[in-house]
């Protein structure tokens, strides 16, 4: 595994740290700069972002316990549904994104950015010796500016209120923007160590994971009871690549159509699973993407009006 690092001679180098297992086409997160291609330590370590990731999607507890020996990850269990729903972080870094800063210093930063909660993780690692691991790490809140009219009522604080979902690839560029401009991504400077998070980040951050945490429960719970459901139908469909089904399913006035899916890659598409859920009494919308490649958000839209039958979809493209 290899981290997606171009070498044109005709321009200056640019880095691209993408998350591991992805190609760099999809996935990735293209930081432009005009220095020098990383040292291999450097290298390895940006690979090492995507590692960790791709391991704390499926088991964070496991992760933590082998990238994090000195225990800078425990003030994440201070975030309280994350004791009572004990896939919290794991559904955090399923849907993050990674990027890197200061990859030619002794302690590169990484940042695990998850732009449905526009939440990143800022971590420190140290490469002194042949077993990279963790030696800082803190909360950021509410990084990208990114916001919609309805998240920011006359009467409440814009911080205080959850988020809307369908701005999270605006998010993402912002953030990536925002966090290149803090830390060049092959700085030889080290960043700057931050080694807490405010009690206000951390009530922030478990009030808008709480939310997420039982609606997407609540989702499952009601899921399990359905044999052949709508939506599993139409995820089954998509995963498999039948041409003719999805045809069938996506209506003609969606957002995309079924052809467009099918422009995902199928190693992509074979692992795509609702990760983000918004329910109400007479309508679902179910935002899924691969854990492993979250580069596509597919959003299905199914109504209580149409007999919980798909009433559109469109795509995200999460591309900062």
């Amino acid at each position: 595994m290899q981290p997606c690092i171009s070498d044109d001679t005709a321009t200056p180098s640019r880095v691209a740290v993408g998350l591991a297992g992805t190609s760099c086409g999809a996935a990735s997160t293209n930081l432009p700069v005009t220095v020098p291609q990383p040292t291999e330590s450097a290298a390895v370590l940006a690979t090492l972002g995507g590692v960790f990731r791709n391991f704390a999607a499926v088991d964070f507890p496991l992760a933590a316990s082998r990238f994090d020996p000195r225990h800078n990850l425990a003030f994440l269990t201070n975030v309280t549904v994350a004791n009572v729903i004990q896939d919290t972080w794991s559904r955090f870094f399923s849907g993050s994104f990674v990027l890197a800063g200061h990859l030619r210093s002794e302690s590169p930063l990484t940042a695990f950015y998850n732009p449905f909660f526009d939440t990143a993780l800022l971590t420190v690692w140290t490469n002194k010796t042949q077993n990279p691991h963790l030696i800082a790490a803190w909360l950021l809140v509410d990084p990208s500016p990114i916001r919609s009219e309805s998240e920011a009522p006359s009467n409440a604080q814009v911080g205080d209120l959850l988020l809307n979902p369908y701005l999270v690839g605006q998010r993402l560029a912002a953030f990536s923007k925002w966090f290149e401009s803090q830390h060049e991504p092959l700085a030889i400077t080290p960043p700057p160590l931050i080694h807490d998070t405010p009690r206000s980040v951390l009530d922030l951050v478990n009030k808008r994971f709480t939310v997420a945490q039982l609606e997407l429960a609540g989702f499952e719970r009601m899921d399990q009871t359905r044999t052949e459901s709508s939506w599993k139908k139409f995820h089954n469909t998509l995963s498999g690549g039948d041409v003719d089904g999805l045809r069938q399913l996506v209506p003609t006035n969606a957002g995309v159509s079924a052809d467009t899916l099918l422009t995902i890659l199928p190693v992509v598409r074979k692992s795509i699973e609702p990760g983000y859920v918004v329910g109400t009494r007479d309508r679902l919308v179910l935002f899924s993407w691969n854990p492993n490649a979250p580069a596509y958000i597919v959003i299905s839209d199914f109504a209580l009006s149409t007999k919980w039958a798909l009433s559109n979809v469109d795509i995200i493209l999460m591309n900062p």
